[in-house]
């Protein structure tokens, strides 16, 4: 196929006109030995303009389903699933990302399958990388510990004061009982491994979602005078309002040197790497730190505090990027591919090492936590800044 033909074809699958003829014809070149670089060219001719690009919601999720089933129904590759931002008003970078990412891992695909038909062994790892999950331990009031994992769903734990139940979706909830001593708050503590996360609901209402590589200490019963939680890594709180004698109960977060105070709101923080990161969604927090200091946020504010240099920042941002985790998606917004192979290796519980110096190289992108993890790497490496290479449980970062 002639550079133009392809050119065409792509364009016309953008503006969604592309017929089920000519759409099957771009299908069948993609997977033709001879494509490569006809096709290389173009999408470097696409990520020069794709600037200029606008898609609304509907019609890149169109052209995406369109493309993505058609050729994983004939190649037995399901390629990355990207995934759309919702109410931010920023739809033609995301269109057009997605038009080039899907182009791109569909190339990728098709090239993966001729190797396998030649005989040429794909990458894959001696012990298979798997992305986490809902995993976490459970320390009790007694001392004694839970396993979750192996704690099947829709059941229930009945204990001196207190149940635990872990619904048919896996979430845990607790539940105070008659038996429970009024005089001593009764503490629990969620531990989350490296690909691991797990949410729950404490008995005010207050919804957690715990993070990989974290630790979570919280109350099953409260006072009258504040609900405190202490945290270790990040976690995502929606927590409830709670009245007292007509008195609203705070909610109170400790995480080292910092201490979070709410009455009711959504916010997101992240302790870990000698770094306090709080990123409020709704409501109003008051942070207060060891020295006395006392600041408030406002809704899409977050604040960044430095243990060592004992320096805070807090700046507007977009708190789609921050919370994606909870709802099982990677955002990266230009940031560093060194925190985002940090954040690979906490989920995959993989090693990194970097063969060259990519302290220059940023990404931007949104796919599926639960993605398999070459997929993602396939998509990064579409930059054109950087390539992986995967030796058993290590991945190496190349230029």
């Amino acid at each position: 196929m002639k550079r133009e033909k392809l050119y065409k074809l792509i364009q016309q699958f953008q503006e969604d006109n592309i017929s089920d003829e000519d759409l099957r014809e771009l299908k069948t070149f993609l997977q033709q030995e001879n494509s490569d670089k006809i096709l290389m060219e173009v999408l470097e001719s696409l990520q020069i303009e794709i600037q200029l690009l606008e898609i609304n919601p509907s019609h890149s999720e169109t052209m995406f389903q369109r493309i993505v089933s058609d050729v994983a129904s004939d190649s037995g590759y399901r390629p990355v699933r990207l995934l759309s931002r919702t109410n931010l008003g920023k739809w033609a970078l995301v269109g057009a990302a997605l038009l080039l990412c899907v182009l791109s891992v569909v190339y990728y695909n098709s090239r993966f399958s001729r190797a396998q038909i030649e005989g040429a062994p794909p990458k894959i790892a001696s012990k298979p990388i798997v992305p986490g999950g809902s995993k976490a331990k459970v320390l009790l009031e007694d001392g004694s510990m839970i396993n979750l994992e192996q704690l099947s769903n829709d059941t229930t734990i009945m204990l001196n004061g207190y149940s635990i139940h872990k619904d048919a979706n896996g979430m845990l909830s607790y539940e105070l009982l008659d038996t429970a001593p009024a005089d001593k708050i009764l503490y629990n503590t969620i531990i989350t491994p490296q690909s691991g996360e797990y949410s729950l609901i404490l008995a005010d209402g207050t919804k957690i979602w715990v993070n990989s590589g974290s630790e979570l200490r919280y109350p099953l019963n409260f006072g009258d005078n504040s609900r405190t939680v202490h945290l270790q890594g990040e976690a995502y709180f929606e927590v409830a309002t709670l009245k007292s004698k007509q008195r609203i109960i705070p909610f109170i977060v400790h995480t080292g040197e910092q201490k979070l105070k709410v009455l009711g709101t959504s916010f997101n923080i992240k302790s870990k790497q000698g770094k306090i990161e709080t990123t409020l969604v709704e409501g109003a927090v008051q942070l207060t730190f060891k020295q006395g200091e006392k600041h408030v946020l406002k809704p899409n504010q977050q604040a960044v505090f430095s243990v060592r240099e004992r320096q805070l920042n807090i700046n507007m941002v977009d708190p789609f990027y921050t919370t994606a985790w909870k709802n099982g998606v990677f955002a990266f917004d230009n940031i560093s591919i060194k925190e985002v192979m940090n954040i690979l290796s906490a989920w995959y519980d993989v090693e990194i090492d970097y063969q060259d110096d990519v302290s220059k190289v940023f990404f931007t992108g949104t796919v599926s936590r639960y993605e398999d993890i070459q997929n993602v790497l396939q998509l990064i490496e579409m930059t054109g800044s950087v390539r992986f290479k995967t030796v058993e449980r290590r991945i190496v970062v190349m230029q």
